[in-house]
């Protein structure tokens, strides 16, 4: 019985469906700061703006950038000061978010796909086919394709981090924000 347990990808399937679920809530955390920060750098809706997404074509990337206008209120304060702004372009941090969440977020689904299958299937050796009465050795319980899934979400992972960081160098710099010297009055 132990066999079972340990010569499929169970274990494996298991610990990388624990980092998708992780990565998902901090994919949509980071979605949340990412428009905020928006907000708080005083930035531009357009590169939100959903024809620049459908020129590219990425359904990930489509979906980013209809997540950040959910989120970012155009009738707001800050949404109405864009309207006429002379400012040309938002630092990449900022106007560039759609891309690389859109990606982040294409891996993210590629990752839930491939450990959906995995976690529904057989991986055990040998197989047992009752129905035509064989026994086969074959090699299912080789863990590549999970392995490549967390990779991906590791990979993912990484780069809402890069995101991250360099939205927060903005906004803690007052002379690209105009915000207080990290953001503190003091």
């Amino acid at each position: 019985e132990g066999l079972a347990l340990l010569n499929g990808t169970q274990a494996s399937t298991a610990f990388a469906l624990e980092g998708l679920f992780i990565a998902e809530d901090l994919f949509a955390s980071a979605t949340v700061c990412g428009a905020m920060s928006v907000e708080a750098a005083l930035g531009s809706r357009r590169p939100f703006d959903p024809r620049i997404h459908r020129v590219r074509g990425h359904r990930s990337q489509m979906d980013a950038a209809l997540a950040y206008r959910h989120l970012l209120d155009t009738s707001s304060e800050i949404g109405e000061s864009h309207t006429n702004c002379e400012k040309v372009q938002d630092p990449y941090s900022l106007r560039c978010q759609p891309q690389v969440m859109g990606a982040c977020l294409q891996q993210i689904r590629n990752s839930a796909e491939v450990l959906q299958v995995e976690a529904n299937s057989v991986s055990d050796n040998p197989l047992v086919f009752a129905e035509d009465n064989d026994i086969i050795s074959g090699g299912n319980f080789h863990a590549e394709p999970v392995a490549m899934a967390a990779d991906n979400l590791a990979l993912a992972i990484a780069e809402i981090g890069s995101l991250s960081e360099r939205r927060m160098a903005l906004l803690i710099d007052s002379a690209l924000s105009k915000l207080p010297p990290f953001l503190v009055d003091n």
